[in-house]
């Protein structure tokens, strides 16, 4: 969405396509602010009071020295956080949407059912041009997806991995604009759901989680998938293995030599919990169980797990509403870790040492709030049941930290499930403002978490591709459906960080604060905060004697054409 913005008649940079007003030292200042920004040693504004020499641009913000006004790009052009990893934008949370994804297929354990593996491609922003292709084979599917569509396609099922050794083809999903990915994979009715996360979210190191339970011909099991380079990983295993006639003791290095684009999976009777993987480029790891114990038997469960770098240090789960035993949440540590969770009366402290895995009972009649001194990964396993006369298998899902939550959505009905839901968590205040399919629901009924500023709620929803926003205020949302005998469950895809912008556009490099100087009355959003926009110049033209400069709304995905107008302070 595009918003119109009139500038006031300030002094303006030359050659900047911004009108910024500027001080008598004749270097930009803040709107409204003091006259002049101190400078550093190499003249540019610095951050008054700050460590020395710290540029900033118009807003106030962190600039590349040298570009007067210029914003660092990253390569998928948004704005950078200086001294940061070169990935991550200023003020954008990582979401699961990008350009780019490799995935593989872990064995599911149930032999004498037909095999179902799929990829679905969501189209949240924009209408996108994808390719799924498998990188050894001559299977390639092309395809044009259309903003706020998903599409599904099969993989080959000849590809299935069993064992532990090399595989042969991994799956490559390519896009022109950003989209989000999830797989897919059924026996029967033994399977999951995962969300695939784009590769400039690989890592290099991992901590492996498998459910611990199942029955004795079935096995815990993990994938790792190199990129595009030849990729050493050594692998630190938490119990012994054997590999190509060599046995490995816990702890011992075993490594391993990947060629691009090369998956090598992992098999053992044995819990995996805690084996350290490390590589020497960014891999993929996707962990899970052939066939898991649960309530009701076993079933095929898995997940792609995040590098350490992205662990975070607060979650909260509410437990499933229709459980009637109990389900559980797996916390790993890479270093030594003092755990603090609360759930009903029970309040626990606790330090828990680098690879050991700490399971927790998660009561459906009381959310569980987990505290960490260091980053820790968690994983939430449903252990199927009975809801409404029927049994649903399990599911394994990654659990959201709460400083990851987005501002949207997606959600993929299942027509092959009775009921799928979503399970939201919002801040108490803000969770009023949630849209649903451009909507503000009526039959959201949302419970407190004790002791904490969250809400959580249940949405039922049908089949289709369905889109959950708020305008300002990030939120977490879980992806669940359940049937006679399965289930599957995963974190939805999310395409809006706390910062949106739009990256299929250029940015020109100039930011511009938005507080009191304008009227979002036209905007869908509604936003009366203060905000930055990462603008994108793309047209200047005269309105009524005035500049206008054209931009793209970060908060707003719904109007068709919202516009700012200066208002009148005179």
């Amino acid at each position: 969405m595009y918003m119109d913005v009139k500038m006031r008649d300030y002094s303006v940079v030359p050659g900047g396509p911004v009108e910024i007003p500027i001080g008598p030292n004749g270097l930009p200042v803040v709107p409204g602010g003091p006259a002049e920004i101190p400078t550093g040693p190499n003249g540019l504004p610095v951050v008054p009071g700050g460590p020395g020499g710290i540029p900033i641009g118009p807003s106030g913000l962190p600039v590349v020295p040298g570009g007067p006004g210029a914003v660092q790009i990253g390569p998928n052009g948004l704005p950078l956080l200086p001294g940061g990893p070169g990935e991550n934008p200023v003020g954008l949370k990582a979401t699961s949407s990008g350009r780019k994804f490799i995935t593989f297929f872990l064995q599911n354990g149930i032999n004498d059912r037909p095999l179902r593996r799929e990829i679905q491609v969501t189209a949240a922003s924009a209408r996108a041009k994808v390719s799924v292709s498998l990188s050894k084979s001559d299977f390639k599917k092309e395809m044009t997806v259309e903003k706020g569509q998903t599409a599904v396609i099969p993989i080959p099922t000849s590809m299935e991995m069993k064992g532990t050794g090399s595989g042969t083809d991994t799956v490559k999903i390519e896009s022109n604009v950003d989209i989000t990915v999830m797989s897919k994979n059924y026996k029967g009715n033994s399977g999951d759901k995962a969300l695939i996360y784009p590769v400039d979210q690989m890592g290099l190191e991992y901590y492996i989680i498998t459910p611990p339970s199942g029955p004795k011909d079935q096995y815990k099991e993990f994938i790792i998938i190199s990129h595009e380079n030849p990729t050493t990983v050594d692998i630190y295993p938490k119990i012994p293995i054997t590999w190509n006639g060599i046995n490995y003791s816990k702890g011992d290095k075993m490594t391993l030599n990947l060629k691009p684009f090369e998956n090598f999976q992992i098999q053992s009777e044995k819990d995996l919990s805690g084996t350290r993987v490390v590589g020497d480029h960014n891999i993929v790891v996707i962990t899970g169980h052939t066939c898991a114990q649960n309530n009701i038997g076993c079933s095929h469960v898995y997940e792609q797990l995040k590098p350490i770098e992205d662990w975070g240090t607060s979650f909260l789960i509410p437990g499933l509403p229709f459980q009637f035993k109990n389900d559980s949440v797996f916390i790993m540590m890479s270093q030594k870790t003092s755990i603090k969770y609360q759930s009903g009366r029970v309040n626990v402290n606790k330090e828990v040492p680098a690879g050991d895995l700490l399971q927790i009972k998660v009561n459906p009649s009381s959310p569980l709030s987990i505290q960490s001194s260091h980053g820790i990964q968690v994983l939430f396993h449903s252990l199927g049941g009975i809801c409404n006369g029927k049994t649903y298998g399990s599911f394994l899902t990654r659990i959201q930290d709460t400083n990851s939550f987005g501002l949207g959505y997606s959600l993929i009905g299942e027509a092959e499930f009775d009921t799928n839901l979503g399970i939201l968590i919002a801040k108490t205040t803000r969770a009023p403002g949630i849209q649903i399919n451009a909507k503000s629901p009526t039959d959201i009924v949302w419970n407190k978490i004790p002791k904490s500023e969250f809400s959580w709620a249940e949405y039922t929803y049908g089949s289709g591709t369905h889109t959950i926003q708020h305008p300002t205020d990030p939120f977490g949302l879980l992806s669940i459906g359940y049937g006679l005998n399965k289930s599957y469950g995963s974190l939805a895809p999310c395409f809006r960080g706390t910062l949106q912008n739009n990256p299929s556009q250029s940015i020109g490099g100039s930011l511009i604060s938005l507080k009191e100087d304008f009227n979002f009355s036209e905007c869908s959003c509604n936003v009366d905060l203060l905000i930055f926009v990462f603008a994108s110049y793309l047209q200047e033209s005269d309105i009524d004697g005035h500049k206008v400069i054209r931009f793209c709304c970060p908060m707003c995905t719904t109007s068709p054409n919202p516009r700012l107008t200066p208002l009148d302070r005179d």
